[in-house]
């Protein structure tokens, strides 16, 4: 995978509630980023799964973790996705 490296300057009172390690800073916003643009419907599933180097299923796990909705279906698509099951 390619990847791009950057500088981000965050508030200093803002880096101990991205991660509790300073070094850990880096993968949390890369973890935030994924998550974001998945939840934006810009990244599936698979593919930030892929890039967070983890299966789907822990992806999903982890969003269930942070309690971002990972199922985005109203009633009714629900209901016509269940009848043609």
């Amino acid at each position: 995978m390619k990847t791009e490296a950057f500088q981000v300057e965050l508030d200093a009172r803002v880096v101990p509630l991205v991660a509790q390690r300073k070094g850990d800073v880096s993968a949390r916003l890369r973890e935030l980023a994924v998550i974001e643009l998945f939840r934006e419907g810009r990244l599936s599933s698979g593919k930030a799964a892929n890039i967070l180097g983890l299966e789907r299923m822990e992806f999903f796990a982890l969003l269930h973790h942070l309690h971002v909705p990972y199922f985005d279906q109203d009633p009714d698509e629900l209901r016509q996705d269940a009848a043609r099951a």
